[in-house]
């Protein structure tokens, strides 16, 4: 199972998390910068758990080491994007967010919403669990919106979880990769 493989699995997330939005997407909204309440929330957030749950589900089972060492690789190049550029996850939470982070330099946008995101995800997992995401996030986005759903379902702002993550991304690269040493092989 290879790259092809993975992206079918994250664009197949993509629906999962779509079918919980009242209305699709809204491009003109997300172009001119705004989040909709109803949809599954920043640009970030919807790449990272695709990308995140696309890389465990396809290498847990058959390839553990591939999850780890795409983890690690992800790690080295959201420490960089950090290092470098000083950009964060609330840098590609809208649509024109991304646009602005991709002209700052080619590749940053993938970076953050992808790279930098999965990590997200994984640190999330750790503070809260595995299930809230898809037991609690998504089926109360139709309910509450994503703002709410998101405090609900993990008990914080996503505001106060963009500081979290801040300060985790500021530990040394070995602890950081401790995360790795809980993910549950199933």
């Amino acid at each position: 199972m290879g790259e092809l493989t993975k992206v079918t699995l994250h664009e197949y997330i993509h629906t999962y998390q779509n079918n919980y939005t009242i209305w699709g997407n809204d491009i003109a909204a997300e172009n001119a910068g705004r989040v909709e309440n109803y949809s599954p929330g920043p640009v970030w957030l919807e790449e990272g758990v695709a990308e995140y749950l696309a890389l465990r589900i396809l290498y847990q089972e058959g390839n553990y080491s591939k999850f780890i060492s795409t983890m690690k690789e992800n790690l080295v190049s959201a420490r960089w994007i950090k290092k470098t550029h000083g950009l964060t996850l609330k840098d590609v939470a809208t649509r024109q967010g991304q646009a602005r982070v991709n002209k700052i330099c080619d590749g940053c946008g993938g970076r953050l919403y992808y790279d930098t995101a999965a990590w997200a995800m994984l640190y999330l997992e750790s503070l809260v669990g595995e299930n809230k995401l898809i037991k609690q996030y998504y089926p109360q986005i139709p309910y509450l919106g994503w703002k709410r759903a998101f405090k609900k379902a993990f008990g914080m702002s996503v505001n106060q979880f963009y500081a979290k993550f801040n300060r985790f991304m500021k530990l040394s690269s070995s602890r950081q990769l401790k995360l790795l040493d809980k993910v549950k092989k199933k």
